[in-house]
């Protein structure tokens, strides 16, 4: 029994042993290394830290009043070789309290290699390496930055990234975070310190990244590098949100990257620049190409600012807003917090320019610029898109679906021949709307157009060309709501028969129209006296007893419209009290342009004056009261002069 109890004290003992051990080990896995020299190497230093560390250690710098890394007074560590690759994971380099300057000016080769998972950098300035300023080359859920409102350094918990030789940062990995950085610039803007290349360059097949996010402290200001702000080269299912992309750190002024804001290309697919939800749109602006370059791939970009600011201060981007490529993109969102606001841009707005491009849209899009389609598919769905440019659509396929174009700008033009659902300009002060000749404005079965001004400052709907009219087609199902407008040189002639015309109310016919105000027919009739029984048909004739006199009947279409076929009819009664009708003359019909022919002529006995069922006879016949003249075929209407024809008959007076 004894043994027994000294068996398990002896176990016991041993347990605690290990107890201990393993506390020592975990204690010696979580160590903090403080980094208190700025040498290149030796004790003290950030060289050695990174040799020394651990699994799970925290890297953080001497920072007191006087220290080498004081934040007030930052140290500055110049490197005169490469420092080791991070490469035990799950270290954390801390200088978010500190100064810590890392000048890389001196070795060629990136500032900090990562090849490991779960590393966390942040609190530092990373300049003048001759490659990248961080190169993540292998490994996984990296952090790089942090809060950047967190921590006494100037930056917080992000990192200053700038006048690196490379790319500010450069990730080959999955999953990894970039927050609350500046990149390119520092925390006061200031202009001259871009990375060579891209701000950060996202390659090799990488997925999973995050740049940015939802809250201000963790928004990256990526400004002022010499190509694009953020490159996207062969990698599926990375995010960007939140970020300044081309500003300054307060967004109100233009701080561009040399090229392109954001360049997507080599087929990478489903990445997504913005968010449906509150914070994770980017403002893209000021860069000296395209907000956003998308070649290949997809991608789906929601709630930006691009060309202006949340302010709607316009600081444009030197290219287009959105140039589209040989791509699929996603435009917008149905449930998204912040609609898409593009421009104003030096080029177009959102340029689609590749014929295997294809843009889809939904949301709210606001658009202060140009649209251009020059070729691929626009497919609009249930969008609704302000345009305060010029629709511009040379080539390429459109599909209205169920959209909304509203054009809320001034002095605005419709190019090429488009379908849409509904369309809509209203003004309260007179304007302008300009369609292209000979192209077609088409409003779809079940689609609204509105065209409205007001009283005394209509919307003037006019052709590009002085010669040539714009067509506007109705649909069977649409809808039109049209008034106070001033229209010419328009062509509705391919509108269904229900909105033929159009009628537009308390409007102005410009001129020059067809099928718009419908026809105006107007009928005038003259007499001349051919001769008398005494003075023939020499000088001083009159109408005496005897004489024969003549009628002509002008008819004439100053509309922009035909009446009905067969619809013109002429009846012009006959004074049979005074005057005989003249049987052998009868009834002569000249068409001129009016493209009708004539068609029965029938009389009325003045017995019967309602009745045309009368046969005049003899050579002139007194009991003619009436007549009735019908045409055959489609009164021409727009013509110069205006369509009419005319009718001539002979009476003698009694």
């Amino acid at each position: 029994m004894a043994q027994e109890i000294n068996s398990q004290k002896k176990i016991t003992a041993i347990l605690a042993g290990l107890f201990g051990l393993i506390l020592l080990s975990q204690t010696a896995l979580c160590a903090t290394i403080t980094v208190t020299s700025t040498a290149n190497n030796g004790a003290g230093t950030l060289r050695q830290a990174l040799l020394d560390a651990n699994t799970g250690d925290i890297i953080n710098f001497q920072n007191g009043n006087g220290d080498p890394f004081d934040p007030v007074l930052p140290g500055t560590i110049t490197l005169s070789s490469k420092l080791p690759s991070i490469n035990q994971g799950n270290i954390t380099i801390d200088a978010s309290n500190a100064g810590v300057i890392l000048n890389g000016a001196n070795t060629a080769t990136d500032c900090i290699t990562i090849t490991s998972n779960s590393n966390i950098i942040m609190g530092m300035r990373i300049q003048n390496c001759t490659n990248n300023g961080i190169y993540i080359s292998s490994g996984t859920a990296n952090i790089i930055g942090g809060d950047n409102s967190i921590g006494s350094g100037s930056s917080g918990k992000g990192n200053v990234i700038v006048n690196n030789g490379g790319d500010g940062i450069q990730i080959k990995s999955n999953s990894n975070n970039i927050y609350g950085n500046y990149i390119g610039t520092d925390t006061s803007s200031l202009a001259g310190l871009g990375n060579t290349k891209h701000g950060i360059y996202i390659l090799s097949n990488a997925q999973y990244n995050t740049i940015g996010g939802t809250i201000a402290g963790v928004r990256n200001i990526i400004s002022g590098n010499t190509r694009d702000g953020i490159r996207l080269w062969s990698v599926d299912n990375n995010r960007v949100s939140g970020n300044y992309i081309g500003t300054s750190v307060d967004s109100n002024t233009a701080l561009g990257n040399g090229d392109n804001g954001i360049y997507i290309a080599s087929t990478s697919t489903n990445n997504t620049i913005g968010g449906n939800t509150t914070g994770d749109g980017n403002i893209i602006s000021g860069n000296m190409s395209d907000g956003i370059r998308v070649t290949s791939g997809s991608s789906t970009i929601q709630g930006n600012y691009i060309g202006t600011n949340k302010s709607n201060t316009p600081i444009p981007n030197s290219g287009d807003g959105i140039n589209i490529g040989g791509s699929t993109v996603n435009l917008g969102h149905f449930s998204e917090a912040q609609s898409n606001v593009i421009g104003p841009n030096t080029g177009y707005g959102i340029y689609l320019r590749h014929s295997s491009g294809i843009l889809t849209l939904a949301g709210t899009i606001d658009v202060n610029d140009d649209i251009r389609i020059s070729l691929g598919t626009l497919n609009m769905g249930a969008a609704t898109v302000n345009l305060s440019g010029n629709w511009n659509h040379t080539s390429g396929t459109i599909n209205a679906d169920t959209s909304t174009l509203i054009l809320d700008g001034n002095n605005q033009s419709i190019s090429g021949t488009t379908a849409f659902y509904n369309l809509t300009k209203s003004v309260i002060s007179a304007d302008t709307l300009t369609f292209q000749s000979s192209k077609t404005t088409t409003i779809t079965n079940g689609g609204t157009v509105t065209f409205n001004g007001t009283p005394g400052q209509l919307l003037t709907l006019a052709s590009s060309s002085n010669s040539t009219n714009w067509n506007f087609v109705v649909t069977a199902g649409a809808i039109k709501i049209i008034d106070y407008i001033n229209v010419s040189r328009s062509d509705a002639s391919g509108s269904y028969s229900t909105h033929k015309p159009i009628l537009p109310t308390n409007s102005n016919n410009g001129g020059n129209n067809i099928e718009w105000f419908g026809s105006n027919i107007s009928v005038n009739k003259t007499n001349t006296l051919i001769s008398d029984p005494v003075n023939g048909t020499g000088a001083g004739k009159n109408h005496i007893p005897g004489a024969i006199v003549e009628y002509t009947i002008t008819t004439t279409n100053s509309g922009d419209s035909s009446p009905d076929t067969n619809s013109i009819i002429i009846t012009d009664p006959v004074d049979s009290a005074s005057v005989e009708y003249d049987v052998t003359t009868g009834i002569s019909f000249t068409a001129y342009n009016s493209g009708l022919s004539l068609g029965t002529v029938t009389y009325a006995h003045k017995d019967t004056p309602t009745l045309y069922s009368y046969s005049p006879i003899g050579t002139y016949d007194p009991n003619v009261a009436s007549i009735k003249i019908a045409t055959n075929g489609t009164f021409n209407h727009t013509d110069t002069p205006d369509p009419r024809f005319t009718v001539t008959y002979r009476i003698r007076v009694q």
